[in-house]
């Protein structure tokens, strides 16, 4: 109970690779916020990604502004394809620089560009899936103040509070760690082959999960990007719930989605100035 933002960032590593049944180019950026330190956004992100591989510090999975480069995040995306792509800490990015990265990322691949000489230089690989960020301060407030009229870039952003006042103690927190080092990609090889023998049965869940969202959180096409990504991760939970991989409450975690929802709305609208 009223751990629902972590389990929601679990649900998008489950839903990272069901991305591409809904047609929405690259996929979704989460933005996790707390305004104090170790609250867990960077755990619950690293356990997202343990579904299917080893979440280290030390791997390329997971990034931190001080280690990475722009283009350097796209490039891992390419890599990954549809896994749940880590970035921790954009606190200290220029919002313009974040308005790139959320659009970047929404198309699904790197931006085409020249050479010096004019001819078109090396694109990497395409990607699907979701971008799992975490942050000090609101995404969204730091893209509308250096843009304004950012609300394409914004509806392409599933942002939400993640400070809990359930704080792990250390000890704890040393035994999840060991756990993931060792027990990482055990459920992702269950889940995966399951999504892969079922696709018939995930696109129709998808279907008419997105459907029921739309219809409660008053969805319409510009929303698309929040409605593929909410489905994506109530869909996986649902999946992985099924194959025993987690026992969470998932209406528990749709009615938190509904209120993080209306939550984000009114942050957005308090942010965006029309040029």
């Amino acid at each position: 109970k009223k751990m629902e933002q972590y389990q929601f960032i679990m649900g998008a590593g489950f839903g990272s690779i069901l991305m591409p049944f809904l047609n929405v180019g690259g996929g979704t950026v989460l933005s996790a916020v707390s305004y104090t330190t170790g609250q867990g956004k960077t755990t619950a992100m690293r356990n997202a990604f343990s579904i299917y591989g080893c979440p280290d510090e030390n791997t390329p999975v997971t990034l931190s502004r001080s280690s990475v480069t722009h283009k350097g995040i796209f490039a891992i995306a390419g890599l990954l394809h549809n896994f749940p792509v880590l970035v921790d800490e954009t606190t200290n990015i220029d919002g313009m620089e974040l308005s790139d990265i959320v659009y970047t990322w929404s198309q699904g691949q790197p931006r085409i560009r020249l050479t010096g000489n004019g001819e078109l230089a090396p694109v990497g690989f395409g990607w699907s899936g979701f971008m799992l960020s975490s942050s000090n301060k609101p995404m969204t407030g730091i893209i509308a103040a250096a843009k304004p009229g950012a609300d394409a870039e914004l509806a392409m952003l599933i942002e939400f509070d993640c400070s809990s006042a359930h704080k792990l103690n250390k000890e704890k927190a040393d035994v999840i760690f060991r756990e993931l080092r060792e027990h990482h990609g055990v459920a992702g090889r269950v889940y995966i082959q399951w999504v892969v023998s079922h696709q018939a049965e995930v696109r129709k869940m998808l279907t008419e999960t997105q459907v029921l969202l739309d219809k409660r959180l008053k969805f319409t096409g510009e929303n698309r990007y929040w409605s593929a990504g909410y489905a994506a991760i109530v869909v996986g939970l649902v999946i992985a719930k099924r194959l025993e991989l987690v026992q969470f409450d998932i209406r528990a975690v749709i009615d938190w989605v509904a209120g993080q929802n209306t939550d984000m709305k009114v942050e957005i609208a308090s942010n965006v100035a029309t040029p």
